[in-house]
Order: C-alpha cells, then structure tokens, then sequence
C-alpha cells in the first residue's frame, strides 16, 4: 500500500485559502459588532447627551434664577430693582426654553414622572 503524497503547492494554497475565510468571517463578524456599538453611540449621542445637557442648562437657569430673585429681595433702589426684573424675565425665558426643549424629547415612564414632579414644583 502506497501513500500518495501531496504536493507542498497544494497543502499551502489550502491553508491560504482558509487563512482566507477565516479573516473573511472575523471580519463580518466585527462589522456586524462595530454596528452594534455604532447603535448605542448613536443612542447616547442622541437621547442622553441631549438630555443631560437640557437638564444641565435648566439647573443651572434654576439657580441663577433664584439667585436674581434673592437679589430682587435685597434691591434697595428703584434702578436696583428694575434691573432685578428685567434679570428674572430673561431667566424665566431661559428656564421655559430649557423646559421645552427637554419636553420635546422621548423619554421613558419613570423620566416622564420625574420631570412632572419637578415642573409641578416650578410652576408653585
């Protein structure tokens, strides 16, 4: 009985053509994986990112809110005062701007009841 032998030719143009299929498949394999993550960057690009910098923007608008009314309290003049108005009226557009901007959005149930506890308490 004889083994027939192959020829070196043939044994690498094989390994060659599944080193082939190999990087093929890896590679559809990782596209398929960077559209995933291209997926959820896109998500936090869109919804989180946005979210959190209208909310930021409306807590900051909040506070310099507040603060212009603190200063209203303690005006002494009628100059001082005037000025602490037309202050609170940009704000107060600030602050509604914010608020609309971050209503426009999508969010889930528990974000929608959150945020309606803190417009109710806005509003007061």
């Amino acid at each position: 009985m004889r083994v027939r032998r192959r020829s070196i030719r043939l044994l690498l143009s094989v390994a060659s053509l599944l080193f082939l299929i190999q990087v093929i498949a890896l590679g559809a394999f990782n596209i398929q994986r960077l559209s995933d993550v291209n997926g959820v960057s896109e998500e936090i690009r869109s919804r989180w990112l946005e979210d959190t910098r209208l909310l930021g923007d409306l807590n900051n608008y909040m506070s310099d809110y507040r603060a212009g009314e603190g200063t209203y309290l303690l005006s002494h003049t009628s100059l001082e005062i005037s000025a602490s108005e037309k202050e609170i009226t940009q704000l107060d557009s600030r602050v509604t701007k914010a608020q609309r901007g971050y209503e426009v959005l999508t969010h889930d149930a528990n974000e929608l009841r959150l945020y309606g506890q803190f417009a109710s308490t806005t509003v007061s």
